[in-house]
């Protein structure tokens, strides 16, 4: 009888080591998306940031031509 209750108290607290490491791992999961969620909204406003520099480029210089144009 005493052997059964040591075991089952080994077996326990392997169980509760088991637990207690995939909480660890489950919270390092957590951590990691709450800092990757801000980098991502970094990368989508580069990127939109990134558009609009081309956009005024070709703007820039589709006024240039209308001024060389007009010009002559």
């Amino acid at each position: 009888m005493h052997f059964a209750l040591v075991a089952g108290k080994t077996y326990l607290q392997e169980g509760c080591q088991q637990l207690e490491s995939l909480i660890r791992v489950a919270k390092a999961i957590a951590v990691r998306e709450e800092v990757m969620k801000p980098l991502r909204e970094l990368e989508d406003q580069w990127e939109a940031l990134t558009f609009l520099k081309a956009r005024a480029e070709e703007h820039k210089l589709e006024v240039t031509c209308h001024e060389a144009a007009v010009s002559e």
